[in-house]
């Protein structure tokens, strides 16, 4: 069963990217695809037959068996996910900034129906379905009916400050990259995550966005709205030039 919904997972990434049937109709709507002849005609042909994964190469061999492919990704991600002991910079004696106590007491309250409907709002509500089988337009369609349901859950990760230990179990569904592929290096594994975990990780950067201010140095180009990472190098860049046309000394 477990090898027949990762096949139907997989196809209804297909007819998207395809544009076969409507993708607003969702998990139902592949269910109406493919009982029609055109996506069994698609899927005969050489393009659809080496979108789907019957077998990889594990260490320079092929396998097919379902056992031998899921200790080969089992392997893999082991080693993409496993944690390294690295000698990491140490921070003692490093002063850092503390929020102020009025910004604490608004970080530390309950969540507001309105704060968790702003993401709501925010977000593509066509995205693909999670293992919880919804996406984003659900809660926004139903929400008058599930409100209740939701924001018990949101009290719950308040008082406990710790999330649900099956709140981020997810699909991961490959992405071929290329026409033939034949290793698990040629496609892009993307994670399927439930839609309430979603509203979650956004509605904890909100909260922590409205007291960063008071924590983030005046040099400081990350964390910051409307600054990226890469402005420092541009504005670095744009110095050291002026040095140069202007023949000045600077740091260096």
């Amino acid at each position: 069963m477990k090898e027949v919904r990762s096949w139907l997972i997989c196809g209804l990434f297909c007819s998207r990217r395809r544009g076969i049937g409507d993708k607003r109709l969702g998990l139902s709507g592949f269910w109406r695809i493919i009982e029609t002849p055109t996506y069994f005609n698609w899927c005969a042909t050489p393009e659809g037959v080496g979108i789907f994964l019957d077998k990889v190469s594990i260490d320079g061999a092929l396998c097919a068996k379902p056992t031998q492919v899921k200790e080969g990704v089992f392997d893999f991600f082991k080693d993409h996910f496993a944690i390294k002991c690295l000698d990491r910079s140490r921070m003692e004696g490093i002063e850092f900034a503390r929020i102020s106590t009025d910004n604490r007491k608004h970080f530390e309250v309950e969540f507001s129906v309105e704060e968790v409907k702003d993401p709501l709002n925010s977000c593509d509500g066509n995205n693909v379905l999670g293992s919880d089988g919804f996406n984003m337009n659900f809660i926004m369609t139903r929400w008058k009916d599930i409100e209740g349901d939701f924001m018990s859950f949101m009290n719950v990760f308040y008082l406990n400050g710790s999330k649900v230990s099956s709140l981020n179990h997810c699909f991961l569904t490959f992405i071929p990259k290329l026409v033939n592929p034949s290793s698990f290096n040629d496609y892009r594994p993307i994670s399927l995550v439930k839609s309430i975990y979603m509203v979650l990780v956004k509605v904890l950067p909100n909260r922590l966005r409205k007291v960063m201010n008071g924590v983030i140095g005046e040099s400081q180009m990350a964390f910051v709205e409307n600054n990226q990472i890469i402005d420092s190098f541009v504005v670095a860049n744009k110095i050291i030039s002026s040095w140069k046309r202007e023949k000045e000394g600077g740091l260096f």
